[in-house]
């Protein structure tokens, strides 16, 4: 069989290092895996870091409206989007940037509300055994003096992709990387994180004593924001987040549960 059949045929859903096989990956995607119940008893934590998205480059206010009024389509008037995010010429690339990791971006993995409405649809799917906790990664690692101004900035790159994982693993050590001069909140940041994932790995609950409460991504969606200080979502979806669930769950074709 030709190798550009085969993957058409097997694996268009999965990257190129990847075969259906049906024994070790045995759907034609994810999407459908979920539907047949395979993730019902998985327990899941999840989450992206800022900045990482893909997000609209818009340079100036009115690049900011018109870029996200074709982006939004009938959910921009839907929202009165004008009106509900005021931003300016000086914010609007920061804004956009935000934005495209809390739920308008276009990379499933990388897009903050993908994690938090996976949690919902499947709290409602299994009457709430199955429990997933979605984070946010905003710390900012500290830069090296020789990345100061390039592309490797820390005003450049927020929080990088795998930077969680010095953190995550708290393998942070003095002078390991020599270019990280880590500093005292780094340390507890990476015991605190390391403690909730070790209490997820052990029992599928990352909360434990000495913790701030890790909410579940249920109906409510509650995330956890591990930055310059740990931070607990749980509140009611506020319109702009209303906003994003919805083009969240359009974009990436979520099933309503009224389809299930």
């Amino acid at each position: 069989m030709d190798g550009e059949e085969l993957l058409k045929s097997a694996s268009e859903h999965y990257p190129g290092s990847m075969n259906q096989d049906d024994l070790y990956i045995a759907y034609p995607s994810i999407q459908e895996a979920i539907n047949e119940g395979v993730f019902d008893d998985v327990s899941i934590l999840s989450g992206t870091n800022m900045g990482e998205a893909k997000y609209l480059a818009t340079a100036t206010a009115d690049d900011f409206y018109a870029e996200y009024k074709e982006q939004l389509g009938d959910l921009y008037d839907k929202y009165d989007f004008e009106n509900l995010l005021k931003i300016t010429d000086k914010t609007a690339m920061v804004t956009s940037r935000q934005l495209g990791t809390l739920g308008f971006g276009t990379q499933d993995s990388r897009n903050l509300m993908v994690n938090r409405l996976y949690g919902k649809l499947m709290a409602e799917r299994t009457d709430g055994k199955a429990k997933n906790y979605t984070y946010l990664f905003s710390q900012i690692t500290p830069e090296s003096i020789t990345e100061i101004g390039t592309d490797r900035s820390a005003a450049e790159q927020w929080a990088w992709h795998s930077s969680e994982q010095f953190y995550a693993f708290n393998s942070m050590r003095d002078g390991v990387p020599a270019s990280r001069n880590w500093r005292d909140w780094d340390y507890e940041l990476a015991e605190k994180m390391n403690q909730y994932w070790v209490n997820f790995i052990t029992n599928g609950d990352p909360n434990g004593e000495g913790l701030a409460q890790w909410p579940e991504a249920d109906e409510n969606m509650g995330y956890i924001d591990f930055g310059a200080g740990i931070t607990v979502h749980s509140e009611p979806l506020a319109p702009l987040e209303e906003l994003m669930g919805e083009f969240t769950q359009q974009y990436f074709q979520f099933p309503t549960q009224e389809q299930e």
